[in-house]
C-alpha cells in the first residue's frame, strides 16, 4: 500500500507539472505574437513613374491596378512597367509545367529568367547609369593604356582628344558587349568639339523611356543585339549624315570630322582571350561574336598604319590594331559628316566622365542571328 501511495504521489507531481497554469506574462506574449500582422501597402508615386517611364499618369495607374487584379507583386514595379510598355504576358512551358512570362520574372527558375529580371531591375533604377568623375581602380585608365602602348606617346602620332584638348570619357560594360556605348561616345566627342562641357546620354534612362515595344521586348527577353550604325543615326541631331571610309583615309577623316565608329568588328579568339592590347596580322581562332568601338587615334610605323581604339571591357579600355588586322575582322569605319552642336533634348543626359551599366547593354548585332560576345573574365 505504501508503495502504491508513493507511486500515486509521484504521478500527481508529474501530471501537476503539465497542468500548472502558465504565467500571465507568458500568455500575454503568446497572444501578441499570434495576432495577425497587417501588411503595409506600398506607397506609389504615380507621377514619378510617369516621368521615368515616359507615359501618362493614367496609364501608370491602370497598369498598377491590372497588376493587383492579377494578384501579382507591384514592388519592384516590373510588371506595371511591362504593361505600360505594351509587353503582354505569354504562356511559357518549363518542362511539364506551363507558366507565364510575368510569373517567371517574379520568381525566376533559372539563369535565363534571372538575367531577364536583372535587366529589368537595372532599367527601373531611378539613378540610371552608374557614374563617376574618376575611373575605378579595376578599370583601365587612358594613362595606364599609354604605359602599355608607349609608341602612342611619340610626337608623330595623332590622338583626337589630346589634339583638341578635350577630356576623354570612358564607359564600361561588365556583362556584355555594346552597340550603344560606342555611338554614345562618338556623339559625346563630336559635341565636345563645340562644347567642352558636353555630357553623355544616360543609357539606362534612354532605354527605359524611349525603346518601343518591339525593341524593348527583344532587349529584355531575347538578349538580342543591335546595329551600332543605326543607333548612332538615331541619337544624332536631326538630318545628320554618316558615311563609310577606308582605313587608309582614317587620319584625314579623324582630323576633319572627329572620332569614327568601328562597326561590325568581328571578335576572334585572339582578340578575346589573349589579354594583349596590340593586334597585328590576320586575326585567328574561332569567331566569338561582334563588337563596336571608337577610333580615336592614328599613327604610322614602317609604312604601316596603326589605329587606337576605345573599348568597353574593364581591363581593355584601349587597344591598338593594324590596318591588316581590322580588315581581317571585316570592320567598317563610319564618320559623321555634320557638325554636332548639341545632344538632342529628347535624350536624358548625365555629365560625368565615367559611366557603367550592369546586365543592360547588348552585343553588336549584324544579322539577327550573330553570336553574342561576352566580356572576357
Amino acid at each position: 500500500m505504501e508503495q502504491q501511495n508513493r507511486t500515486l504521489n509521484r504521478l500527481d507531481v508529474i501530471l501537476g507539472h503539465f497542468i500548472t497554469p502558465e504565467p500571465k506574462s507568458f500568455l500575454i506574449k503568446t497572444q501578441i505574437c499570434s495576432a495577425p500582422v497587417k501588411k503595409k501597402k506600398t506607397k506609389i508615386n504615380f507621377q514619378k513613374s510617369s516621368e521615368e517611364w515616359n507615359c501618362s499618369v493614367s496609364d501608370v495607374k491602370k497598369a498598377f491596378k491590372t497588376t493587383r487584379n492579377r494578384n501579382l507583386k507591384v514592388s519592384p514595379p516590373i510588371i506595371p512597367y511591362l504593361i505600360v510598355k505594351g509587353i503582354q504576358d505569354k504562356e511559357k512551358r518549363q518542362g511539364s509545367v506551363i507558366s507565364t512570362r510575368y510569373t517567371l520574372l517574379l520568381k525566376p527558375p533559372n539563369k535565363r529568367w534571372k538575367d531577364c529580371r536583372a535587366r529589368l531591375n537595372c532599367l527601373l533604377k531611378s539613378q540610371g547609369d552608374i557614374t563617376s568623375d574618376t575611373v575605378p581602380k579595376n578599370v583601365q585608365s587612358f594613362e595606364e593604356a599609354m604605359l602599355a602602348l608607349p609608341k602612342w606617346t611619340n610626337q608623330d602620332t595623332y590622338i583626337f582628344h589630346l589634339d583638341k584638348n578635350i577630356p576623354i570619357v570612358q564607359r564600361c560594360q561588365k556583362s556584355g558587349l555594346c552597340y550603344i556605348h560606342a555611338p554614345e561616345v562618338v556623339q559625346h566627342y563630336l559635341v565636345a568639339i563645340n562644347n567642352k562641357e558636353a555630357g553623355m546620354i544616360d543609357m539606362a534612362k534612354m532605354i527605359r523611356m524611349s525603346f518601343d515595344k518591339k525593341t524593348l521586348e527583344k532587349h529584355i527577353f531575347k538578349d538580342a543585339g543591335g546595329d551600332s550604325r543605326r543607333m548612332l543615326l538615331s541619337i544624332l541631331m536631326p538630318g545628320s549624315v554618316v558615311f563609310g571610309s577606308d582605313f587608309s583615309d582614317a587620319l584625314t577623316c579623324l582630323k576633319k570630322y572627329g572620332p569614327g565608329l568601328i562597326h561590325q568588328f568581328t571578335v576572334f579568339e585572339d582578340f578575346y582571350n589573349s589579354g594583349k592590347l596590340s593586334f597585328d596580322g590576320k586575326p585567328c581562332g574561332e569567331v566569338i561574336g561582334y563588337h563596336a568601338m571608337v577610333l580615336i587615334g592614328v599613327r604610322e610605323e614602317n609604312n604601316k598604319l596603326w589605329f587606337l581604339l576605345q573599348n568597353w571591357w574593364p581591363s581593355v579600355q584601349f587597344v591598338e590594331a593594324s590596318e591588316e588586322y581590322l580588315n581581317g575582322c571585316e570592320s567598317s569605319l563610319i564618320f559623321v559628316k555634320n557638325p554636332q552642336t548639341e545632344i538632342p533634348k529628347k535624350w536624358p543626359v548625365q555629365n560625368h566622365m565615367y559611366a557603367e551599366n550592369e546586365n543592360l547593354d547588348k552585343p553588336e548585332n549584324v544579322a539577327g542571328e550573330d553570336p553574342p560576345c561576352p566580356v572576357p573574365k
